[in-house]
């Protein structure tokens, strides 16, 4: 009994979640390493600020201690502190402001409103970080103290994390949506590709049975004319019952798609011989100009499921018929084992238009096609059973435009029943 394929287990037709979870927890870390670099050259510019205020705590004792005039102390506020960007204000020992820049104050506003703006700018400065103490040269006797903010690139610093972590989310919730709109149109393509390779499973069958009845039409009208024929009415309808039979088989493989099939252990022989045997009886009313080559070894048996490899067989096939479709065409299907006797090799060949270099390594991928009007799905589908659910290889080993273009299916030799 075939067991129906879990979420988890969906690989080329689906949407992994475990690449979701890598996608997300990768933002997430990104998003820790920009807050982290962003917070460590924050402080290392806080740790430069506060040996800047130290050089200047310095001059302002060495400016005290030597009775320095007030000339001379305002080169040092002109000329040094006033160049720096960050926030600084100089008090007494009882916090007192005495001088101050980049405050938002001017240096001659004493007002009592300013003074208070003062005295709660720095309370605030104290509370993030200790101020910067004036000590006189040689006593080490506390005069004044310097208390500072960060400057207005350390404080945009702070942000930047949040606007990083901002982007991200964006970044997200746009991926989010556009994954749900891609899920759409895979979805969509998808259906649409299948309809598409149903049209392609039904057609050699319809097409057959069209001919037939032709065929019976134009021997029911002329009797006389096919009265020499080897092809009886009894054979033309066990040809037509073939047919039917197959309709009847696409029926179940689309069936089976998204259930684990049930593998046997079988000869491949009578699978690869019956296939071809049957394309070949229907090459006349199909197409007239290709013929078949076979190539069928002894193999050892291995498991499989006979109408899913058929499908992905048959697939490999009508490729091959469409791309000499225009020409005087050669398919040649061999049957063999492996050189290291550890595979059942199915190799189709042909001499048609082959695939360019360019398109050759998508050539398995769902939704790509290099026909006009094809939807991509046939060769993904027969990937799909050959490697998921037979555990084996598909794979293109060759080709030359015209010359040989030549797929090879890989089934793995005695491997245990999955």
């Amino acid at each position: 009994m075939a067991k129906p394929i879990k979420r988890h287990q969906i690989g080329r037709f689906g949407f992994p979640t475990a690449s979701r979870v890598i996608l997300v927890v990768g933002l997430l870390v990104l998003s820790f390493i920009f807050f982290f670099f962003a917070e460590s050259v924050r402080y290392h510019l806080i740790g430069e600020s506060r040996k800047v205020m130290n050089v200047y705590a310095r001059l302002w004792g060495v400016a005290m201690s030597y009775g320095t005039s007030g000339a001379e102390m305002s080169i040092i506020f002109d000329e040094i502190i006033e160049k720096s960007d960050f926030p600084m204000v100089l008090t007494d020992v009882k916090n007192n402001p005495q001088a101050w820049r980049n405050v938002g104050i001017a240096p001659n506003d004493t007002t009592k409103k300013s003074m208070e703006k003062l005295r709660r700018m720095v309370r605030r400065f104290d509370a993030a970080r200790e101020p910067v103490g004036v000590y006189l040269p040689g006593s080490g006797r506390l005069v004044a103290k310097i208390h500072f903010g960060e400057s207005r690139f350390v404080s945009l610093l702070r942000i930047v994390p949040i606007i990083e972590i901002g982007i991200i989310i964006l970044f997200l919730m746009l991926g989010y949506t556009w994954t749900l709109k891609v899920r759409g149109y895979e979805r969509q393509s998808i259906w649409l590709g299948m309809a598409r390779e149903t049209a392609h499973q039904l057609g050699t069958p319809i097409s057959s049975l069209l001919g037939w009845i032709e065929l019976l039409r134009e021997k029911l009208k002329n009797p006389e004319k096919f009265s020499g024929e080897s092809l009886s009415l009894e054979k033309i309808l066990a040809r037509m019952a073939d047919d039917v039979n197959t309709l009847s088989r696409v029926v179940n493989r689309f069936g089976n798609i998204g259930f684990v099939p049930e593998l046997k252990l079988k000869d491949p022989t009578p699978l690869v011989n019956s296939i071809v045997d049957y394309f070949v009886s229907r090459l006349p009313t199909l197409h007239s100009n290709i013929s078949f080559e076979k190539d069928i070894q002894p193999v050892p048996p291995v498991y499989l499921n006979e109408e899913l490899m058929s499908w992905a067989i048959e697939n490999l096939i009508k490729n091959a018929i469409e791309s000499v479709s225009k020409k005087k065409g050669v398919i040649k299907v061999s049957l063999r084992e492996s050189a290291d006797r550890s595979f059942v090799n199915v190799i189709v060949t042909d001499n048609g238009r082959g695939i360019p270099v360019g398109d050759q390594k998508r050539i398995f991928t769902t939704g790509f096609s290099t026909k006009r009007r094809g939807w991509g799905i046939g060769l993904s589908i027969a990937s799909r059973i050959v490697e998921e659910y037979h555990g084996g290889k598909l794979f293109l080993l060759e080709s030359k435009p015209y010359e040989r273009t030549t797929f090879v299916i890989s089934l793995p030799i005695k491997k245990e029943k999955i």
